[in-house]
This record gives structure tokens, C-alpha cells and sequence, in this order.
């Protein structure tokens, strides 16, 4: 993984990891399991990069109440641009 993230890097790529997982990707979880686990993660101090998948209909029955929290306790969405700075995980292998 360190490999393939400085490689990405070195060829002018940015990339994004994320610091809130819905943990959609763990078996068949329901969209009110998926809404609590990302309600309960979001942090009023740092950026929030949510993790959810495009694939499962759970993440997707969830989102409309995940913004409409986040909207109700203040947080705001961004456009992730050239600007933004990249949140990454350090590579573990």
C-alpha cells in the first residue's frame, strides 16, 4: 500500500481517505445501522470524510437522513476541489 500511494502521488494524482466509515461494506447492515454509525462519528473539530459506498441501496436509503443530521447540527457540505486538502490514512504494511 505505501507502494502504490507514493507511486499515485509521484504521478501528480490526489487521493482522498476518509475518517468516518459507515461500515457499509461489513455484511448486510441495515441503512439505520449505517445512519448511526455515521452521526455518532462526526466530529465538530476536524474535516469529516464519509465513507459509503455507491453500490449498496442500504447507504443510499440512509444518506437523506445522514444530511439532514448533519444539516441540523451545524455541519456544512464542500466541494472537494484541487484546493481541498486530502485526509489520508498512513499505510500499515
Amino acid at each position: 500500500m505505501t507502494f502504490l500511494a507514493n507511486n499515485v502521488l509521484n504521478k501528480g494524482y490526489t487521493y482522498f481517505d476518509w475518517n468516518v466509515d459507515s461500515q457499509d461494506a461489513i455484511g448486510n447492515i441495515g441503512s439505520q445501522k449505517i445512519y448511526q454509525n455515521v452521526t455518532q462519528n462526526l466530529s465538530k473539530t476536524k474535516s469529516n470524510h464519509v465513507l459509503m459506498h455507491d453500490t449498496k441501496a442500504q447507504s443510499a436509503l440512509a444518506l437523506k437522513d445522514i444530511i439532514r443530521y448533519a444539516k441540523e447540527h451545524g455541519y456544512h457540505f464542500e466541494v472537494i476541489t484541487r484546493d481541498t486538502k486530502p485526509y489520508r490514512h498512513t499505510p500499515n504494511n
